[in-house]
């Protein structure tokens, strides 16, 4: 039983670093696509970059939250509590996420639309891209 509580661990450690990478690489990708659409307008840049934050924040806040959580398990803990705690930090992403949406249209003046959706939803693909990627698996988060 202990040995199979260290793999897990160690396995829960090769997730993070990957969640980690795939982190860093959307932050990359919201700045170069910022960069390339502001030399349109500083409108669409800085929506640009609103709309990859917007995706990136509540990612990692669940991703935190999940792997964090993983990290503190033992295998005594049920199953249900694990996919109770994995429900939650869904559910907590949506709230995040469409909290800064909704700051974003009432505060932030003028706005492009288009290159804010755009970005959001280019940065949740390679998103999907990298986790797919990652040992030919899904890493769910």
């Amino acid at each position: 039983m202990l040995k199979n509580s260290r793999s897990t661990r160690g396995h829960t450690q090769v997730v993070r670093q990957k969640t980690l990478l795939n982190i860093v690489y959307q932050l990359i990708a919201i700045g170069a696509i910022a960069l390339l659409v502001s030399l349109k307008s500083w409108e669409w840049g800085y929506s640009a970059l609103l709309g990859g934050l917007i995706y990136l924040i509540p990612y990692a806040y669940a991703a935190n939250r999940i792997l964090i959580d993983a990290a503190h398990t033992t295998a005594e803990q049920s199953a249900n509590r694990t996919l109770a705690d994995l429900y939650i930090g869904q559910i907590w992403k949506m709230v995040i996420g469409a909290l800064l949406f909704a700051l974003v249209f009432v505060l932030v003046k003028p706005l492009s639309p288009f290159s804010l959706f755009g970005t959001y939803i280019a940065v949740q693909a390679l998103g999907w891209y990298l986790q797919m990627r990652a040992d030919k698996r899904f890493i769910k988060l």
